[in-house]
């Protein structure tokens, strides 16, 4: 069945009276009426009703119907229905254009006959995208009626007619009362309908010949009104209309200054190109006539023409939406004009509602319903899809519980809601959960639990919380969560506390961050024995680290023999007692403490140093006989009470770790020269032991000496005695003497203990006279020494006593600092030497396969201490000693270092320079005797004078 919109009555009543030759005749009066929807492919009458009246005739020649709006060349056609003898039909593709003829000829068409007739022209087409709205025009004449200005147009063959001549000729024509002008085209159905339809192209009324490139039209009501500027590249101004060709207006030869439809076979049908007046040699371009168009504001109604329209409605959108199953939704799809047809499949099928909205059934699946634009019963009208997405609900458990072991037995406990959420649904972690005291809040997702993770439950003992799970589509499914509290009571009297003292696991633990290792395994059976012996077999005990894990089974601690606590010093641990029958909480409290006791704190040593001895009779094999380990324990344990520790050494780190074989004073040492000692260090009062310290126990070597060594020393005024620099005897005491120490003692007793060491050992006096004998001690650097036996001997001087040798230089003018500046001076008593002559001569004093050292001193006590060498007598400088000094002479041989000869044998004499008096200048007369008296000579002169 066929639905319309309310139909649309255009009506002409008015009639005009033209004069047609001299003669008076009257219009006819046309009348059609038709808005109908139009189904593609198929053939649509172009009226619904049709009347033409003449009150002086009943005839027409020609009757003219036209597709005004839409037209599609060569897809659109209007034709009559069935077999109609009275007339002719012709149709013209290029205009859209269906005229009616008598089939008679010289005989007009009854008009009652044409009423009939225009019932039966029927619009088809064959186009696939078919124009949504199509307009008829019927008219008496063969001017095009354009229903949307009311005007009609003329297209009027003139070949080769000016623009100016078009435009005159086209004023001079008159249409029905109304006057003629170039046409004036001021849109895109104007311009398709007077220029594609017309049945040739010409002349407008556009022109830009007063302003090039201002283009303006210049006939009929529009006269005036600028809708164009510049070349093909311009635009039009604010809602103005131009439709010109492509690469048009080129104003191609500098005057092309008027309007002109192109032929239909250049560029795009029915648009303009520019002109000059005369316009083109080109056939193409050449002027074959002009539109006239007739309509002006006030111009009266004609009623010889009328119109109508066929539409398809178009679905402009559409919106689908989303639901969970069992559930509806709205949708909703919008229409051109005309109802909304919802089917439910894309081709056939059932109509199931109308209207721009459709409210969905139930629906379990995702389901596609189809939107149309009327009529329901047209098969090519295009139904539009809008889906309808069914998305799924939440799998859930529906049966969850959560057990409370509640301590204080009031039947109220705390519980984690959350806690179960992975039990209810295996997609949790993309899911969301909220929760409920009744199923139909739940339901409605209305007052939900405000902190799900602190619940306190409201009904003692037993009770359901509802949940509702969302997924990422907003579908919900419901479930319950039943909490089970029971209680049985260990007695708040029971408590078991675990001291362990704090270890030392490996190289990456601290045996002093209160962190150790505890075995409470024995206290489970201990709590079992609490609980009546029929319920025992069904208990086990678990221990947690907080209550809260212990409340909700979560973080068990799995080794209770072998635990380390998490909290430093001391820690609580909870207790869970589960019934394995049911797996019912049965009880949750803390009765258990672990207690770490502190380890001792000592003080790290890295070696022990003894010196090897010869109480096995053998003082070079590297072991001791009598070492005391005792000695360390004041420096291990610092400034703590000795008498709050037990401090033992041991061979291994086993032994030391056990307590066991723990090693006595005096000790002898287990391996040559090195060996690790073990230290045990155990509070009294706690039992509690460090055993990861160790010391190396060095057997440090005795230094390598000569035992008897002399040293000999001159005598410089023979009374047997002189000083000693005993140092001197270190180099032959031990090879090693540049690495130890030497002390010196006047007696043995004194030496071996170490008591009373001579304190100037380098101007040391021999007590009897020629002879003495020191006992000199020579230490490594470990402080292990022996004692070498010294003898001193006074022995007098090798050097004859009339061995003088004096060397006498002037003063110098260098100054005392030997700088040579502004304080020289050759009056200071010092001066350079070179006394190195002597070395040779005394030399050759001894025999000379004698190797000797001779050295020069400025003063007898270097001399014997043989200190503060001269080191250069060859450029030396008596600083010091202005105008003389003595230099002291010693003679030490290389091999044994003993003293050959020492006293005052070198003399240095700084002579002072002559001190010239100033005199007065001598005056004398030029004599004759060099034969003049006025030369300024004089040969008797006495400079001696």
């Amino acid at each position: 069945m066929h639905r319309f919109k309310k139909a649309v009555f255009l009506v002409f009543t008015l009639i005009f009276s033209v004069h047609v030759f001299g003669q008076t005749d009257n219009a006819p009066v046309v009348t059609a009426t038709g808005n109908q929807i139009y189904c593609p492919g198929t053939s649509i009458p172009i009226v619904t009703d049709f009347t033409i009246t003449d009150v002086d005739d009943t005839t027409i020649d020609e009757f003219f119907i036209q597709i005004s709006k839409g037209y599609q060349f060569s897809f659109d056609r209007l034709s009559l229905s069935g077999n109609v003898p009275a007339v002719v039909a012709a149709w013209d593709a290029n205009t859209g254009r269906l005229t009616l003829q008598s089939s008679t000829q010289g005989q007009g068409i009854l008009l009652t006959d044409l009423e009939t007739i225009v019932k039966q022209v029927v619009f088809t087409s064959t186009a696939t995208n078919i124009e949504p709205e199509k307009e008829f025009s019927l008219s008496v004449t063969d001017a095009n009626y354009l229903p949307f200005t009311d005007h009609f147009y003329e297209f009027i063959e003139s070949a080769d007619i000016t623009w100016t001549d078009a435009r005159a000729a086209a004023e001079q024509r008159f249409y029905y009362g109304r006057q003629g002008y170039l046409a004036t085209l001021t849109s895109q159905i104007e311009a398709d309908f007077a220029g594609k339809q017309a049945q040739g192209t010409g002349w407008i009324g556009g022109s830009d010949e007063e302003q090039e490139g201002v283009w303006k039209w210049m006939t009929g009501p529009e006269a005036g009104t600028v809708f164009w500027n510049g070349l093909a590249n311009g635009s039009s101004p604010p809602g103005q209309f131009a439709f010109w060709n492509n690469g048009e207006p080129n104003s191609f030869g500098g005057n092309e200054d008027y309007a002109h439809i192109t032929d239909p076979s250049i560029g795009i049908p029915g648009a303009w190109n520019d002109l000059p007046n005369t316009g083109s040699t080109d056939p193409r371009y050449a002027a074959k006539g002009y539109i006239v168009e007739y309509g002006r504001p006030g111009d009266p109604p004609l009623n010889i023409a009328a119109s109508t329209r066929i539409y398809i409605p178009q679905i402009t959108s559409a919106i689908g939406g989303q639901t969970c199953p069992n559930g509806s939704v709205t949708i909703s799809a919008s229409v051109s004009e005309g109802e909304v047809y919802w089917f439910d499949a894309e081709t056939g099928g059932n109509l199931i509602s109308t209207g721009t909205t459709f409210t969905t059934p139930l629906l379990a699946n995702t389901t596609i319903f189809f939107a149309a634009a009327g009529p329901s019963d047209c098969s090519s009208t295009t139904r539009v899809p809008v889906e309808v997405t069914v998305n799924p609900i939440p799998q859930v458990n529906d049966d969850v519980a959560i057990q409370f072991c509640e301590a204080d037995r009031d039947g109220l406990g705390t519980f984690d809601l959350t806690s179960v959420n992975q039990q209810i649904s295996n997609n949790a972690a993309n899911e969301t959960f909220s929760y409920f005291l009744t199923e139909d809040d739940a339901n409605n997702n209305t007052n939900p639990i405000n902190d799900p993770t602190n619940y306190n439950n409201q009904t003692s003992s037993y009770e359901t919380v509802w949940v509702r799970t969302t997924n990422a589509t907003n579908c919900f499914t419901v479930s319950r969560i039943n909490l089970q509290i029971t209680s049985t009571i260990i007695p708040n009297t029971f408590s078991r506390t675990y001291d362990e003292c704090d270890d030392y696991i490996d190289d990456t633990n601290d045996d002093l961050d209160g962190i150790t290792t505890f075995n409470f395994g024995d206290i489970t059976a201990d709590i079992i024995d609490l609980f009546p012996a029929p319920q025992r077999p069904t208990l086990s005990v678990t221990y947690f680290e907080t209550e809260l894990d212990a409340t909700n089974n979560t973080n068990e601690i799995t080794d209770i023999t072998n635990y380390r606590n998490t909290t430093p010093n001391s820690q609580e641990i909870f207790v869970r007692v589960t019934n394995s029958i049911n797996n019912a909480c049965v009880y949750v409290g803390s009765h258990l403490t672990l207690n770490v006791t502190p380890v001792p704190t000592i003080i790290n040593l890295d070696e022990f140093n003894v010196c090897d001895d010869d109480a096995d009779g053998d003082d070079t094999n590297g072991f001791v006989q009598n070492i005391d380990l005792e000695s360390r324990t004041p420096l291990i344990l610092g400034t703590q009470d000795p008498s709050l520790f037990t401090v033992t050494y041991h061979e291994t780190a086993a032994d030391a770790t056990a307590g066991s074989n723990a090693l006595s004073s005096p000790y002898t040492n287990r391996d040559k020269d090195s060996q690790t000692i073990y230290v045990r260090v155990v509070e009294n009062s706690t039992g509690c032991f460090v055993d990861r310290n160790s010391f190396t126990l060095n057997v440090r070597p005795l230094p390598s000496i000569t035992n008897i060594v002399e040293l000999k020393q001159c005598d410089t005024d023979t009374d047997g005695f002189s000083p000693f620099n005993l140092l001197e005897a270190s180099t032959d005491i031990s090879t090693n003497y540049a690495n130890e120490t030497f002390e010196f003692y006047e007696s043995l007793p004194e030496a071996i203990s170490g008591l009373s060491p001579i304190g100037n050992p380098t101007a040391f006096v021999n007590r009897n006279p020629t002879s003495d004998i020191v006992w000199a001690r020579a230490i490594s650097q470990y402080g292990c020494y022996r004692i070498a036996q010294v003898n001193l001997t006074v022995s007098t001087t090798g050097i004859p006593p009339t061995f003088q040798r004096t060397f006498t230089v002037c003063d110098d003018l260098l100054d005392g600092d030997d700088a040579d500046d502004i304080d020289n001076d050759d009056t200071d008593g010092i001066a350079t030497f070179d006394f190195s002559s002597v070395t040779g001569e005394l030399r050759s004093q001894y025999p000379a396969s004698q190797q000797l050292t001779i050295t020069y001193y400025r003063n007898l006590a270097d001399a014997f201490a043989e200190q503060n060498a001269i080191l250069d007598p060859t450029n030396y400088r008596n600083i010091g000693y202005p105008n003389s000094q003595d230099i002291y002479v010693r003679i030490d041989s290389d091999l044994d270092n003993d003293c050959l000869g020492l006293g005052h044998h070198v003399t240095l004499v700084v002579e002072p320079v002559p001190v010239a008096n100033t005199v007065t200048d001598i005056e004398e007369c030029d004599d004759a005797l060099s034969g003049s008296t006025i030369d300024g000579r004089n040969a008797n002169i006495n400079l001696r004078s």
